[in-house]
């Protein structure tokens, strides 16, 4: 059971920290070239994007409801 734990809390990380890079980078490319970035291929947006959006709003909007 600890191994199960401890895997889903790599993965959790794993994917926070995706994001986070994920939007720095847009950042940077906005300020740099003055224009938004290319598009997330569909992939993308299908393995990493939904599944930790859908994670992060059940966590921050009751929180941030009360």
């Amino acid at each position: 059971m600890k191994k199960l734990l401890w895997t889903v809390l790599v993965a959790v990380t794993s994917a926070t920290a995706a994001a986070m890079s994920l939007r720095g980078l847009r950042v940077v490319w906005t300020r740099v070239t003055h224009e938004l970035p290319p598009e997330r291929p569909w992939w993308a947006r299908k393995l990493v994007a939904s599944p930790l959006h859908g994670v992060i709003r059940k966590r921050v909007e009751p929180a941030s409801a009360s």
